[in-house]
């Protein structure tokens, strides 16, 4: 499930939207402000037309119980992305 509004290349996807995980590529990973991320490949569950859309998913979001991450991590999370951006 999305749990933040998305948008990349024409497609958009909203917080409680539901995706369906399609593949992991465990060999492309990356760490930005000490989170993991590896590229995932998701389909949409929207509507008529289902879309595969590939990307990056927070691991620590997967594998943590609940999906949480500590706020303070994510902040500096957003904060480096802004920067970069």
């Amino acid at each position: 499930m999305v749990t933040q509004n998305w948008s990349r290349n024409g497609v958009n996807l909203y917080n409680g939207d539901h995706v369906q995980l399609i593949s992991v590529d465990w060999n492309l990973q990356e760490t930005v402000a000490g989170l993991n991320f590896v590229a995932v490949k998701i389909k949409t569950i929207l509507g008529s037309e289902a879309q595969e859309i590939e990307d990056y998913a927070l691991v620590e979001s997967i594998v943590n119980l609940g999906g949480n991450i500590d706020p303070k991590i994510y902040n500096e999370l957003r904060m480096q992305r802004y920067a970069k951006n």
